[in-house]
Formats: structure tokens, sequence, C-alpha cells
């Protein structure tokens, strides 16, 4: 952008607001003309001059840097800037400044132009000459990006909309999204009916777990008259989502918050805090939303020293949600937590900060710890570990997530080479559980093989113990070292491809082909099993359905005796079929994957898919047999789900994973 129109005049009252132009103005050269250039550290460069002569100033960025552009002009002054900035423009402000260069025009006009460069850049000052050079150097040219609040929240729901309509097909859609949604088109503009104009409250997409969720939630839950909009956040938030493919298992705690020494909150890119900041005071109506409100992390409507409190509360007897006064830090407290803000709890009769890392910590029940049940909370996002102070009962000390000593559920919430091992507090060995290096030795618990190293495994008495070796004894197949397997109590090399091998007459499995084989496949050249590296192709001979790619071995007769087993595609829609793989009736068989065969046609009908309707003709209660995932109540009838369709029912196994 270029700033034109800038006369003398207005640019001495320019100066005596920014201090550094101070020396431009009594040291002007004799042709009027000042100059000012800065220098940056990282090798990019910016150019900026101001003539007297024209009235004229001009504001050159070409460095690759993130900025922040804190409002729009509205006079004749433009900037021009071929960086690759992301410029974010929050029209509620008029008034910003600039790391880099700060441009500002106090006329009738109100313009207050802020261009703020992420880079670091530095000044230097020739009053001699009354030139003033900053030069930053780049080898690349980009463009600006401006986006306001209602441009990043757009996008943010476009990003949601695209992908849902190009990773999901049409009947996940309709069991996801319901009616209305017919396009990437109508789908923005039914989510942004609800952000800025609907008072519904009530998200009804049946979305499952994903970090994509937070924007139907956003789109209904979101005042946009109680809070102040971050359209930095919200612009972030939708460029990390964009970053997600199809099929990605995620929800949003688990894809954002395993980042060490971080705090949940923070390393959440769509954390509410993030994007919206308080806009009511006390006594204000507050949304009544769950996900809103006091200890959720996300009290975002209400200023500081006020949480939104629901109706019916000790300290809200009305009949809506308010803000309520919390004491800040320092403030007494009567009622406990409850008379303190957000991020503070009651300490002896006193507002205190909680906790936050590596300071102590301490549970209600001294000696005997109860896990939530804390008197010296830790703040959002951290965990309290029992096990890691020895000096008192009850105490602990405040852990990051996804840290060494975090408290945990699952081992995805610990970093890399980590899982979530058992942890012995006192003489409880079985409440609490925190992030651990994988073990190896009877010092490590354990509660599976997961918890140790893969040359060690975990044993009954619930500790790391080292593998057995070759020819060793053994109980099951994890106490063996690698390329070996429990046979019999030993520890046994893995049988070749193409030797014969013995399975389980029940599942068909065997564990001594390896992880790498198809699996113990009949092979009727030496009319015996053997470790293979496929499974059986059509029209080959087999002995059941496991042999088989297709999944199903049918029965083949001659003259209506019964001849060998075969690989078999299965019977096609409207084909006549049965449920028997051992059926003498040589002109019906099984259906193929993603039909099945109905019981009193015997014919077989393709499966209902998600979104499909799937109520049964008598009595209009749901029927699963007519669907491939469940029959389930969605938006006034019944339909099948959007689970995952399993690969032998026509399906991929996953959810929305980018195939019509």
């Amino acid at each position: 952008m270029k700033i034109t129109a800038l006369n003398p005049a207005l640019f001495v009252l320019m100066c005596l607001l920014i201090a550094s132009c101070k020396d431009d103005v009594k040291n002007n050269d004799s042709d009027g003309t000042d100059a000012t250039v800065s220098t940056d550290s990282n090798t990019e460069n910016d150019t900026s001059s101001q003539s007297g002569d024209t009235g004229s100033s001009t504001v050159a960025d070409t460095s690759a840097d993130t900025g922040t552009l804190a409002d729009t002009q509205t006079a004749s002054d433009s900037v021009a800037d071929s960086a690759s900035d992301t410029v974010v423009v929050d029209t509620s402000s008029d008034t910003a400044t600039d790391t880099q260069s700060s441009v500002v025009d106090s006329s009738s006009s109100s313009d207050t132009i802020v261009v703020i460069d992420t880079a670091s850049d530095t000044a230097t000052s020739d009053t001699a000459t009354g030139t003033e050079t900053a030069s930053d150097t780049a080898t690349d040219s980009d463009s600006v990006e401006l986006i306001t609040p209602e441009q990043a929240l757009d996008s943010l729901i476009t990003v949601f909309c695209e992908w849902e309509f190009g990773c999901c097909t049409p009947g996940e859609r309709a069991y996801r999204l319901g009616t209305g949604y017919d396009s990437v088109e109508n789908c923005v503009s039914r989510l942004s009916y609800e952000l800025y104009e609907s008072n519904d409250t009530n998200m009804p997409l049946n979305l499952s777990a994903s970090p994509m969720t937070i924007v139907p939630q956003i789109a209904y839950s979101i005042d946009l008259n109680r809070v102040e909009v971050n359209a930095a956040g919200v612009a972030a938030c939708a460029e990390w989502l964009g970053t997600i493919g199809c099929n990605i298992p995620a929800d949003l705690a688990s894809a954002a918050s395993c980042q060490t020494g971080v705090s949940a909150i923070d390393a959440n890119p769509c954390a509410l805090t993030r994007m919206f900041s308080p806009g009511l005071v006390e006594g204000d109506v507050c949304t009544n939303d769950t996900i809103l409100f006091e200890g959720s992390g996300n009290d975002i409507e209400c200023e500081e020293g006020t949480s939104c409190v629901p109706p019916g509360s000790a300290d809200n007897a009305g009949n809506q949600a308010m803000c309520v006064n919390r004491g800040l830090e320092g403030d007494p407290c009567t009622m406990g937590d409850d008379n303190c803000d957000f991020g503070l709890y009651c300490a002896d009769g006193w507002c205190a900060a909680k906790a936050d890392v590596d300071e102590p910590c301490a549970y209600a029940k001294n000696g005997r710890p109860v896990a939530g049940e804390l008197s010296v909370p830790c703040k959002l996002g951290l965990t309290c570990n029992p096990a890691l102070d020895d000096t008192s009962n009850g105490a602990g000390i405040c852990v990051a997530p996804c840290s060494t000593g975090s408290l945990c559920t699952v081992d995805s919430e610990c970093p890399d080479g980590q899982s979530c091992a058992p942890i012995s507090v006192g003489n409880d060995s079985n409440s609490f559980f925190a992030c651990r290096p994988l073990g190896s030795t009877a010092a490590h618990r354990c509660d599976s093989h997961a918890d140790c190293i893969p040359t060690s495994h975990c044993t009954a008495s619930g500790v790391c113990a080292a593998d057995a070796v070759e020819g060793g004894s053994c109980q099951e197949d994890e106490q063996c070292p690698e390329a070996t397997y429990c046979a019999a109590g030993t520890c046994t090399v893995y049988t070749l491809p193409g030797d014969v091998c013995t399975r389980s007459a029940v599942t068909f499995e065997s564990p001594e082909c390896g992880p790498d084989a198809a699996g113990c496949i009949y092979d009727a050249t030496a009319d015996d099993t053997i470790c293979s590296s496929a499974k059986l192709i059509n029209g080959e001979h087999c002995l059941a359905d496991y042999d088989c790619a297709s999944g199903l071995c049918e029965q083949t007769t001659v003259n209506g005796v019964p001849d060998d087993m075969v690989c078999y595609a299965g019977a096609r829609e409207g084909d006549a079929c049965d449920d028997i793989a051992e059926s003498l009736v040589a002109s019906q068989t099984r259906c193929a994957p993603g039909l099945a065969c109905d019981s009193e046609t015997n014919l077989c009908y393709v499966l209902a898919t998600p979104g499909d309707l799937c109520e049964a003709e008598a009595g209009g209660a749901p029927d699963d047999t007519i669907c491939a995932t469940t029959c389930t109540e969605a938006w006034g009838e019944y339909l099948c789900d959007d689970g995952p369709v399993e690969i032998l029912d026509g399906g991929t196994g996953v959810i929305c994973d980018g195939a019509e």
C-alpha cells in the first residue's frame, strides 16, 4: 500500500506524536526531502520515504514477515507491501503501533494506519544529515492479506464446510448435518446465520469427536454482542483446521495438547480464549451454554473479576445466566473457590493464584490423595502429581501436560517414547497414572506391555521385565524376543513362508507365521495350511472364509453332491442367496460385501449406508439389519449413522475418508 496526500504541516504534527521523528523535523535537508530507512536483523528489506515537497508518503515492505494491521484507512492513504505478510485488520480500533515503521495521520479524516511487523528491526539515526534509515533485505516478493474479524470468522466457517463436503459422502453429511446443507455455499450460509443472527444455542449437528466440531459450536454458542473478536486468533484456528486431512482420527484435545511444556489452553490453536475476549461486565446477562461457563476454561464473555454463572446458583437466583462478581487475587473469600475468579482459588479466606508448573500443589486428604480432590490446585491444563513430592502427605508438584510426570488417562496424552503408566502413591497403586519413559525393569510399574520397552514385557505382577531369549520359557508371545513366538511354553522362531503351520479352529489365527504374513492359509497343493503372504483369490480352493480375500468360502456341488469349497465373490443384488457357506443349493450363495440376504425373499439387497432411512416397515422401529452401520434416531426419523462401514460390508472401515 502507498500512503499519499500527507502535507508538511501534517507531517510536523505527526512527528510531535512520534518521538522517533523529531530529528527529521529539526534536520530537514535543503531539498525538503527526508528519507527514513531502518535496518532489520533478519535480512529483509523495508524502505520508508517521506517527501515534504509533494506532501506524500510511501511505505514499502518487501519483508517476509507476519504483521497485524490494526485499522483500515478512510482517507487517500495507501500502503504497498509485497511481503508474504498476514495483516489482520481490526475495524474496531483507530490506533495502533508499527514495530517496524509507523505513519500517523491525525487529520480530520481520523486515519490511523499501523503495520505491525514481527520482524526484528533495528534503526540507525543520522542527526547531521537529517536522515534515518532502516533496511530490511529479502529475496522474495509477497503480498499483504487483510483480514477483518468478520472475514476471519467467515474463513473459519468455510474451512469446516469445505472439509465436510471434501471428506464426507452425501449420506454421511445427511446424518451429520441434516437438511439444508446441500452445498458448501449453503453450509456457510446456514452457519453464518446461526453466528450472526440466530439466538439458538442448541447445536444439533451429529458430529463425531473432531477438532472441526469447534466451528459449529462457535456458530451456535458465541454471541458476538457479548465478546470481542480476536481476528488473528480466529485466523490462526482456521489455518490450523485447514491442515487437517480427511479421516484424521483426532479430538480437539489430543490433536493439539501434546506439545511438551505447554499448557492445554496455550497448545490448542482453537481455544475459545484465543479467539474471543470478554465484552460483558458485572450484572450483564451472559450465554447459558456450558462450553462458555466458569470452570471449563472458556469463560469468555465476562470481564476479569466476574464469571458467567448459570441461573439457580447460590449467587445467581435469577432465571438467566449472569456475570457475577468474583474476587481477584488478594480479595477475601467466604464461600470457598466460588468467591474467586477463574484461575484463582480460596486459600485460608483469600483468593490466591493456582499453582504453576513445578510449584507445590496439595490434595485434600493428607496421606490418602483422591484424584481430583485438591486443597491447592494447579492452573488450568496442569496436573498435580502426588508421587513427585515425598516430603509431606498429600503434597504434589504441578506438571505441564505432555511431559514426564503429567497425570494422564491414555498414551496419546504423553510425549513420544512414553506411556501412561500406573504410579504408586502411598498404599494406592491403582488410582493415579502418569506419563513416563517406557520401562525395562521391576522398578517400572505397568498395566500393559506397551508400558515397557520392546525388549521387555509387563509381568502378571504389574512390573516390566526383560524378555526371554530364543528357546527360553514363556507364557505368552509378548515375553519372547523379536522374530519369535511362544509355542508350548518355549520362545520359538517364526515359521518360514510356505512352511506348514497350525491355526486356531475357532479364529483361524496363528502366531507362528509372524506379523508380516497374511496368515496361516489353506494351500490346495500342499493340502494343508501354510504361512502365506497373501490370501486366496476367487475360484481357489479354501477351507474357511479366513482363507479368502473376498471373505467368502462357499461350498460347490456337482450333480447335487458336495464338492470342494472355493473362494467366491458373493451373490449380487437381486440374486438368490442364503446365509450358509455349506449350502447344497447351487443357485444360492451368500451375498457379496455390501449386500445382505433378505430372510423372506432369499434375495440379496444392498445394505443401507450412512444417512439412509432404516425404519422397519412394521411398527416404525429402528432396524439395524437394514444398515451397514447402526440405525439411530436423527432429524426426526431413523437413519443409518455415520459409523465406519467395514471393508467386508463394502466400505473402507473409516469415517469421512474423502471417497464418494
